[in-house]
């Protein structure tokens, strides 16, 4: 039965830390199902950059709206699992099979039926079942992307509502309301006593940070995995290096070098 399930392809990451950008250049391949229906329909001849353009931003209070994993929410999945939280971790591969026909989409069949990757984020440490015929990608946060990320994730992830001297509103963009799945509904709008107090609880000691910082609470699966540094990330060269490498160990088709350069240029000047 095992055969029957899908090759997802697995970024793992802590929020913030560069998952979309690695996604979305990987989707841009034709060995990996892209999340936009109609940009995998144009393939090999999509304009990756005006893509790039549509779902990345320097309007940091629009990022997670426009930012693919929240604009194409085409698979069908997240109502079998969470991405971050432990909903759906402990499925049998009976169980998801049987789920994944009752809400997964006729897009999401099709790229499974041409043996496509099909690319998901993944927050968490615990291997479900069935994702045994999956990839992994890992991206860790080393000590020279500590810095980077701490801005990142705050200013993509937070809004300030309301600031005054005795406490301090905050939102936390990830449990917005029109994101929530139903009858699953998070904070939204966290209180604290000052500004310091809300960085140290939720950006120093955000537990996804702690995990993924040199990956020190996240262990190996049984399925081919590729690490990758925060840091080789932001470095145009490094990066370049990396994702032929990864392009390499899983075997997939690669886009030219010149618009890995582009898009990372656009995608870094955002930040």
């Amino acid at each position: 039965m095992t055969n029957d399930l899908p090759k997802f392809l697995i970024i793992s990451f802590a929020h913030g830390a560069a998952g979309n950008f690695l996604s979305s250049i990987l989707q841009c391949s034709n060995s990996v199902a892209h999340c936009s229906e109609l940009e995998n329909n144009t393939k090999p001849n999509t304009n990756w950059l005006l893509y790039f353009n549509k779902v990345f931003t320097k309007n940091y209070a629009n990022w997670l709206n426009l930012e693919p994993s929240s604009q194409f929410n085409n698979w069908g999945t997240r109502h079998i699992f969470s991405q971050t939280y432990p909903r759906g971790s402990d499925l049998s591969v009976e169980e998801f099979l049987k789920l994944e026909k009752e809400n997964c989409s006729k897009y999401y069949f099709e790229c499974k039926d041409q043996g496509l990757f099909i690319p998901i984020f993944w927050h968490k440490k615990e291997m479900p079942r069935y994702f045994a015929n999956s990839i992994r990608v890992i991206i860790n946060i080393d000590n020279k992307s500590q810095r980077w990320y701490s801005h990142s994730f705050y200013k993509k992830h937070f809004s300030i509502l309301e600031s005054t001297n005795q406490y301090i509103k905050i939102a936390d963009l990830n449990h917005r309301p029109n994101f929530s799945i139903s009858n699953y509904e998070n904070e939204y709008v966290l209180t604290y006593k000052n500004f310091r107090s809300f960085v140290r609880d939720k950006i120093l000691n955000f537990d996804q940070r702690k995990d993924f910082s040199n990956l020190k609470n996240i262990y190996d699966w049984d399925i081919d995995s590729y690490k990758i540094n925060l840091s080789d990330i932001l470095d145009l060269q490094s990066f370049i290096i990396k994702y032929q490498g990864i392009c390499n160990h899983f075997n997939f088709d690669q886009i030219d070098t010149n618009t890995v350069q582009e898009l990372h240029k656009y995608w870094i000047g955002c930040h």
